[in-house]
């Protein structure tokens, strides 16, 4: 994975309990409705998070 824009935050497999090293797109907004996801294979760590917060804040300039 190339390194991550302004936009998206990385999701490192280390750090998420992900299988492979992912990322939050910021710029690509979706709401989903909770029916559609299935079991959880990951966790955002409280760092992480505060980075995707700010990257969605950027995007949305609030």
């Amino acid at each position: 994975m190339s390194g991550p824009s302004r936009s998206a935050c990385a999701l490192r497999t280390a750090a998420c309990g992900l299988r492979k090293d992912s990322k939050a797109q910021c710029e690509q907004i979706q709401v989903l409705d909770l029916s559609r996801f299935g079991h959880r294979i990951g966790v955002v760590p409280p760092h992480v998070l505060k980075e995707i917060d700010r990257a969605l804040r950027q995007q949305l300039a609030l």
